[in-house]
This record gives C-alpha cells, structure tokens and sequence, in this order.
C-alpha cells in the first residue's frame, strides 16, 4: 500500500470527529423539538377547554352539510364554473341499489343560501316522458319541486301546503354522459336547521315505474346544516396571540372558524445551506404547501388535525418556502368524546433554530477541518512519495549505467539521511569500480614483459634438438602465450577506444547515407551474404561522430556474418524511434537465447561457439560504449518473424547535455559527466 492510501485511511479516520457531532447535534435537536413540542401542547389545551362551550349540538346521527361562507355570488345558470374552488369538499350522496347518485355543495353569499347538485343519470327524462324531480325541503317548512325538459330551464314548484310565490330560483343543465346540474339560490331565512335534498330517477320514463331514489336523509332524519358564526371568530381572534393563526375545525374537519392575520415563519439562520443542514439534523420534511390561506379552505387534513381529531395532541415544526412554522393540534373534548380540535400555527421557535443553526455550524467547520487536514495528508504524502521516487529513479540510473552519482539532498529528515547513505555507498563503488578499471590497464602493462620473456624462452627452447613430446609441449606452451597476448591486446585496444570516444568531435551525421555507404561497402567485400539497406525516411540526422558510428556497424555486421548462413540476407536498418533513430542490424541467424537477454553487450561476453575461433566478446561491449558515448542506449531481441535477431543502438537527434558538458565514459560502459 502507498504512502498516499495509508494516509488516506489515517485521514478517514478523522471523519469520525465530524460524524459524532452530527449524531450529537441530531440528539440535541431532538431533545430541543420535544420540549418546544411540549411547550405548545400545554399553551394550546386552555384554550381548547375554554371553546368547549362554542361546539355546536350533535346531530344526533344526522348527516352534516357545512355551508362555507362565501364573499362572491355564483350565477345561477347551470353550469359549474364559479364552484371550482369547492370541488374537493363536495359531499357525495348514492343510491342503494342501482348506481344513481349526486353531490351536493353549499354556501351562503350575504343573505343568501346557493347550492349546487351534480347528478349521474344518464336517463333525466323530459321530452314527453315523465322527467326526474329534485326535491328539496328545508328546516323552516319550505318544500320545493325542481324539474326540467330542456336544458337551461327549470320549473320550480313550491310542494308544502302554504302555497303562494316561489322564492328559489334554479338551472338546469345536462352534462353530456354523466347527467346533469342543477344550481338554486333562496332567502338564507327560509333554511332553518335541516334540509332534505331528494333526487328521482324514473329510469326508462314510463308512467306508473317506481323512481329510485338518492336522498341526504339518514332514515327520517333531514342532514343538519351547520353554517359558520361571526360571534365564533371574532371570540377566537381574542384568544390568538401576536403572529399566531387559530383554526377550530369540528370533528369531521370543517373549519368553523379561523382568525385573520399573516403568520411570518421564522427564517432564523435557514438560508442557503443552512436550510439543507436543518433538514438533515432531522426536521420534518420541506417542500410542502403548508395550510392554505383563510377563506380558500374548507376542510383540514393535515397531519396534526387528523392525529387530534382522534383524541391525540401534537406539535412539529414544518420547513415552509419562507422559513419554519410550528403546528400544534390539540383535541376539543366534550362529554367525553372529542367534538373537534384546536390548530394554532405560529412562527418556529427562534431558540432552537439558533440552536440548530449553532451545531450545524460545528459541524460544517468539523467536516472542513477534517477535509483540510486530509488534503494536507494526501498533499505532504504526495511530496514524500516524489522524493523517494526520485531517489528510486537515481538509483535505478546509477544501477543501469546511465550515471554515476545520486542528486545531492540536503534535507535533514529520515528520507535525506537515507539519500546521503545511497550517495556514499554509490561513491565507494564508484570508487570500488574505478580501481577495478584500472586494474585492467595495470595488469596489462605489468604481465606484457613477462609475457615476452615466456615467448622468447620458448622461442630459445623451439630451436633446440628437443624429443617429440617436449615440442607438443613447447607448442603448447605458445599457443597459450599468444592467447594471453591477444588478451592483452584487446584489453588496450578497449582502453583507446574508451579514450577516443571521449575525444571524439561531434557532428551533424546522417544516418540513411552513411547506412547505404556501408551497405555498398560491406557487400563488395563480403560477396557470400545479401546485403540490404532498410530506411524508413530519406534522412535521419543526428549529432555525433561518423567515425565511432561506422565503427558501430562494423561490429554488429562482423556479429551477423557470424550467425547468418551463407546465401542468407543482412539487413542494414534505419527507422524514426521517439525522439531518436534506431540503427540496426538483422541477421537470418538462430536469434539470440533468452539466458543471454541481459548480457549481451556486458564484457567479455560471447554467444558463439567455441569452435569457430577465438572471441573475447567485445565487440558488442563497444557497441554499448560508442551508443552511451552519444546518449543513446543499445537493444537486442529476435525478430518477430522468427527468422533471425535485430541488435542495434539507439540515437538522439542531439546528444544528451547538461548545460556545456557532454559524457564521459568510463571502463564499465557507464556514463558520467565532465566539464
């Protein structure tokens, strides 16, 4: 695992600090909630006892039909335009038996009743056949007949025994494929308490067929009408405080009553992203309406109500468009049974919302600083991975030749003292390596005059009259001496060359005619191999010396004439590698064996056989000092076709520097750096 990961998972933990706070803050929040909670319920249950006494009598199982006050006529015309606000709050009445029925709505404009009947029947009779009736009867004895043939039209008759003028008035409209309308207005004075509406449906229209019958009558009892009282509200807007809304609904949810005013929801530290924080530490969901505005409401279902309605008092804070409110319900008791609730909206309470505000600030300074010190983790991880990675890298350089010393690190932490040791142990192989090349040069020198005296001894000894075994031994003896002088030999010629790649003078040098120059050359001389000269571009120009280069060749063409059989090709090769050229040379050999892959061009190394002659194995090794000596690098595989290896050097457009120094090479092939 790196340095960067094992500080991450330091950091993470951390992320703890951060995450018991929130759960400490949602606790405290919690807490903060059920006491405000607490609070309302016991501010809000005086005045549901001191409303008891404002509860209307029970019907007595009768069916209620609210009458919602209204500051706007409707024209009674038939149609049901100007009811559409009261849509959703329309009592629905059915018939027992077949699928007749209605929906009744009502309300009171001025000194004014209006209703409005919605029938699914799709046989309202007329056109000569017996038409359907609505009847309706109020609580004060008035009785009326509605009837209708065509639409627009109603008649209406009065059905109760005092007879004389019709004060209701009525429309009638068909609603094509599910039945029709009908929309009535009479004296407010003239509805009492009660009102039996009754709609006949005599089906197929024949005379004498029984109707079926939808009623709002409950047995023989009319539904009772239950219409809001002025006294009620201005008694509630008594009890309401500055900036609180009172609601008072009955025990099916019509609001009785409700108390003007603007309720400001308190926005105390819930802007921007404080608002998201609030909803996480727990707070009911935002996003929804709310309660509607008095007057365009006519029946409660919110939580609260209906949790009150069922004898069970709440309170909750609700995340509104424009800031927090508070709800608190409680149950409106009489007898014993509940007969209504109590809804007191008011502005959220400002001690918890800075409370809130307080732990969610602690919180989002404990995720930054956890955040901060995590990326200064990562970044401080990040710096010391780059420097042991640049130690890695110099070490790896030095390991492979490309230099001789580690960077110079003057930091006085682990990582720099480690540098230091890697530079003093670098410095004593260097100089370890340097006393071996030497070694070389030295041994050379001294054992060349021994040498000699053994050679000219058994040239003394050759020409005495020696018997036939002593001359084996005696030639014996000289061939040894000659290979230990070819030894000697190319150990200095190395030496000369090391030195003449030092000196060499670099030129501009391009590579595709000095390639096709060779190839010529080397095949007027070797007629026994195909020569061929493979270029990829009509110029590879370089920055070196073409003396070291052609000398380059020469040994990688004397190692393929050694590996190619006779008749087979050689193939002079130049093509665009990177930055650079390559320049090779592919043989029809065996390839090269894989245990050889990293030696090849060390030392005294050969991969030929024994038999075919006497082979130091430097002549690879050159070609890595004269590659290095331009600052480029050698390589060597099999070709892919299988039919042969390709081994050659690799060469910038421009030598490898280092502001006005150029290489310098030394015995084992490496490459330093000199004024």
């Amino acid at each position: 695992m790196t340095l960067r990961r094992q500080l991450l998972l330091i950091a993470l933990v951390l992320a703890a600090l951060p995450v018991s706070g929130w759960f400490t803050a949602r606790e405290m929040q919690t807490a903060l909630r059920a006491a405000e909670e607490r609070a309302g319920v016991a501010a809000a249950q005086p005045l549901a006892r001191a409303m008891q006494s404002w509860l209307p009598a029970p019907a007595a199982g009768r069916i209620v039909l609210p009458v919602h006050p209204s500051d706007y006529p409707r024209s009674i015309d038939g149609f049901a335009d100007d009811w559409q606000p009261w849509f959703d709050f329309a009592q629905r009445f059915d018939a027992r038996t077949t699928t007749l029925g209605f929906e009744l709505q009502l309300v009171a404009w001025q000194r004014r009743l209006q209703g409005l009947l919605w029938v699914r029947d799709r046989t309202p009779g007329g056109g000569g056949r017996p038409a359907d009736e609505i009847q309706l009867t109020f609580g004060s004895g008035w009785s009326f007949r509605i009837t209708a043939d065509v639409a627009g039209t109603a008649r209406v008759e009065r059905l109760d025994a005092a007879g004389g003028d019709v004060p209701l008035s009525a429309a009638w409209t068909r609603d094509a494929g599910r039945g029709y309308r009908v929309e009535f207005d009479l004296p407010l004075s003239l509805a009492g308490g009660t009102l039996d509406a009754t709609v006949l449906d005599f089906g197929d229209g024949l005379p004498g067929s029984r109707p079926v019958v939808a009623s709002t009558t409950t047995g023989s009892r009319p539904a009772a009408l239950r219409f809001s009282e002025p006294a009620r509200i201005a008694a509630l807007e008594t009890l309401a405080a500055p900036g609180t809304r009172l609601w008072f609904v009955d025990a099916a949810g019509w609001v009785l009553a409700v108390t003007s005013g603007e309720v400001e929801a308190s926005a105390v530290g819930l802007r921007g992203w404080r608002r998201t924080v609030y909803r996480w530490l727990g707070s009911e969901e935002g996003g929804a309406a709310g309660l509607p505005e008095p007057g365009m409401d006519l029946r409660l279902g919110d939580g609260q109500i209906t949790a009150a309605l069922a004898g069970v008092s709440g309170s909750r804070l609700r995340i509104e468009p424009d800031g927090v409110r508070t709800l608190t319900a409680v149950p409106v008791m009489a007898g014993g049974t509940v007969r209504g609730a109590l809804l007191a909206e008011s502005p959220g309470d400002k001690l918890l919302l800075v409370s809130n505000r307080a732990f969610a600030g602690t919180v989002v300074t404990a995720v930054l600083a956890v955040a901060l010190v995590s990326i200064g983790l990562l970044a401080y991880a990040g710096w010391l991975s780059w420097r042991i990675r640049r130690l890695r890298d110099a070490a790896e350089r030095v390991a492979a030749g490309e230099a001789t010393a580690l960077p110079r690190v003057t930091a006085s932490d682990e990582v720099g003292d480690l540098a230091r040791s890697f530079e003093r142990l670098v410095g004593q192989l260097d100089d370890y390596n340097r006393y071996l090349q030497g070694l070389a040069g030295r041994l050379a020198h001294e054992l060349d005059t021994p040498l000699s005296i053994v050679r000219s001894s058994l040239d003394n000894l050759q020409d005495e009259g020696l018997p036939e075994d002593a001359r084996r031994c005696v030639a014996r003896a000289r061939e040894g001496a000659d290979r230990l002088a070819g030894i000697f030999r190319a150990m200095r010629e190395a030496r000369r060359l090391e030195e003449s790649v030092n000196r060499a003078e670099l030129g501009p040098v391009d590579l595709v005619a000095l390639v096709r120059a060779c190839t010529e050359a080397y095949g007027a001389v070797d007629t026994a191999h195909r020569w061929a000269a493979v270029v990829s571009h009509e110029a590879a120009p370089v920055t070196g010396a073409d003396e070291l280069i052609v000398q380059a060749l020469d040994k990688l063409t004397d190692n393929a004439r050694s590996f190619t059989p006779e008749g087979g090709q050689i193939e002079l090769v130049v093509r665009r590698r990177g930055r650079g050229w390559w320049l090779g040379v592919r043989d029809e050999g065996p390839g090269l064996p894989a245990t050889m892959a990293g030696h090849l061009f060390d030392s005294m190394v050969s991969v030929r056989d024994p038999g075919d002659g006497f082979h130091l194995g430097l002549g690879l090794h050159v070609v890595r000092l004269i590659a290095q000596g331009h600052g480029g690098k050698v390589t060597a595989r099999n070709r892919r076709d299988g039919a042969g290896a390709e081994i050659g050097l690799w060469l910038p457009e421009r030598p490898r520097e280092v502001g006005t120094r150029r290489p310098r090479l030394v015995s084992d092939g490496s490459a330093a750096y000199t004024p």
